[in-house]
């Protein structure tokens, strides 16, 4: 009996290779290459919420629709668990899936709203006690398309997330006998179909709800920031693109400060012209962020918060003013030096560090 198992594990191996070599390099497989899940997020300070708003873009060049598309949204088990009061739902569908799907898993995952989708067609749930699982049953995104509207809501500040997504795979369209196939091998015609099907999906990154430690610490979060300064730049949110530096002078010169008006509110902030513009953007877009954090948290080490709140507040400043200059420099159909995940991400988590320095 062993030796017919072998032989007959050896068949199925053998026709597992013949199937793949025959398929692997088929282009009609619903590959998705490139999908993009950009956030936009907003801070209400009197709900004292984070919204989050996404748009979806299904890259040209992929081969399916997108069929589901899911954000993890697990929580840290020592971070902050924050209540559900004020979280809105796009409608009553909604709010019934969440408060079913919700409080088995209220202690592992972030508590979280959706108060809008992208149209009647989406509908959105927490599914397997660890995403927020976004799917379609009609006009799914095809190549080349991109959808907005979904929106998420949470007291957690933004942090990075995986996301996954997923076209819409007719097994039956490349396997249509495959549930009348009673041979030793349908076994192994399941498992390669398994194996495509988790091929063809796609896996990346984008920014959402991320409670903090509850045992929190400056130096502890500054370390975060830093953190997330250098996956900003290596997810390619924040550029180190020294020719943007012209762009930067001409928006930043004194001339166009009090021409425009847009950094008038940063004034105070070098009344008597210490702070020198010119001399630190001259370093470099990432440098000058990587300094000011620096200086911070060597500052925060000798515990001066006083000083150490002064490079941060200048810190969320320089963002601030990056996106100013990047919103001109989109306008010009230049490519950006700062997206909304850099923005989010370096401002929100550097005012919630603020906020809390003694």
């Amino acid at each position: 009996m062993r030796y017919f198992n072998l032989a007959a594990l050896a068949l199925i191996l053998l026709f597992e290779r013949e199937l793949f070599a025959q398929h692997r390099l088929s282009k009609d497989y619903p590959f998705l290459y490139e999908v993009v899940l950009a956030c936009d997020v907003r801070y209400d300070a009197i709900q004292k919420m984070y919204y989050y708003d996404y748009a979806l873009t299904n890259d040209r060049a992929n081969k399916g629709n997108i069929w589901i598309f899911e954000i993890d949204i697990l929580r840290h088990h020592d971070s902050v668990k924050y209540d559900t009061l004020g979280l809105k739902f796009a409608n009553n569908f909604e709010k019934i899936q969440f408060e079913r799907y919700y409080p088995p898993a209220a202690d592992i995952v972030e508590s979280v709203g959706f108060p809008s989708l992208a149209n009647k067609h989406w509908d959105v749930n927490i599914f397997h006690g660890s995403v927020a699982s976004f799917g379609v049953d009609t006009l799914l995104p095809k190549p080349g398309s991109t959808v907005t509207g979904f929106a998420m809501m949470s007291k957690a500040p933004p942090g990075t997330r995986v996301f996954a997504a997923y076209p819409d795979f007719d097994v039956y369209k490349f396997y249509p006998d495959i549930e009348q196939d009673t041979t030793a091998g349908v076994d192994s015609i399941y498992r390669y179909v398994d194996s495509i099907k988790e091929a063809v999906n796609y896996h990346g990154w984008t920014i959402g709800p991320t409670a903090p430690p509850a045992d929190f610490s400056a130096t502890s979060w500054i370390d975060t920031l830093i953190s997330y300064k250098h996956q900003c730049v290596s997810q390619g949110w924040l550029t180190d693109n020294k020719t943007c530096k012209r762009d930067c002078d001409d928006i930043m010169s004194q001339k166009d400060w009090r021409k425009n008006g847009d950094f008038e509110q940063y004034a105070k902030w070098n009344p008597d012209n210490s702070w020198n513009f010119d001399t630190d953007w001259n370093n470099g877009i990432v440098e000058v962020l990587d300094g000011r954090l620096n200086k911070a948290q060597a500052e925060l080490s000798k515990k001066d918060s006083v000083d150490a709140r002064k490079d941060l507040e200048i810190f969320v400043i320089e963002v601030e003013m990056l996106s100013i200059v990047d919103k001109k420099i989109e306008a010009g159909n230049q490519n950006p030096i700062m997206t909304s995940e850099a923005y989010a991400l370096l401002k929100y988590n550097t005012e919630y560090l603020i906020d809390r320095l003694p």
